[in-house]
């Protein structure tokens, strides 16, 4: 069934999420589906709820009790808090483990964007940070970037053609501010300007 035409579809809200719930013969390309019956990986537990929200919306013909599970599926996602009702309920489903640091998010949106590709939803796709010079003063902010930028590096090799383009206008000496407070997301930050310039 479209997704569009899915009763409890609310428009811009995690429309990839929804498309994957209702799309008809939904697909999973190698090496992704050996990973997803193997429960070490966490794309197992992904693929488990996805598929339960699919049964669910295929199945069970309620699209409120859909949309319920789907803001639970979304809060273990994104690693917000869930209660220990919730956490059962998806142990008996087979999503044994939470989602606790920013890399497990990370891997968790890289895989349902890999099976968007896999199934036709969505093609390339480009990330952009912009202003990357306002962040100095935040560690935690440019650990995260780099832990993305990791996270990308990782997923590649499953078929999602994903590219990162960062905004970096700043000075030498901010540039020398970002090598002391990341050094691994400086030395990509300078290759990249070392790009721009040859193509400039």
């Amino acid at each position: 069934m479209p997704v569009k035409d899915y009763k409890a579809y609310r428009p811009g809200v995690w429309e990839l999420l929804w498309a994957l719930v209702t799309v008809n013969d939904f697909v999973l390309e190698e090496p992704l589906r050996s990973r997803v019956d193997q429960s070490s990986y966490l794309v197992h537990d992904v693929h488990r709820a996805l598929w339960e929200a699919r049964f669910l919306a295929l199945e069970h013909g309620s699209p409120a009790v859909v949309d319920r599970f789907l803001t639970l599926f979304l809060r273990w996602m994104t690693g917000c808090p869930i209660d220990p009702d919730s956490q059962e309920a998806l142990r008996k489903m087979g999503v044994k483990r939470l989602i606790t640091s920013p890399p497990e998010r990370f891997d968790a949106l890289l895989c349902l964007l890999t099976m968007g590709m896999h199934n036709g939803l969505i093609g390339r796709t480009l990330f952009l940070f912009d202003d990357l010079e306002q962040a100095l003063e935040n560690k935690a902010c440019l650990r995260q970037l780099w832990e993305f930028i990791e996270a990308c590096r990782r997923w590649s090799p499953m078929g999602y053609p994903v590219g990162i383009l960062i905004g970096f206008l700043g000075s030498h000496h901010e540039l020398l501010q970002l090598r002391q407070r990341n050094a691994k997301l400086a030395r990509e930050v300078d290759i990249g300007l070392q790009w721009a310039k040859k193509i400039s």
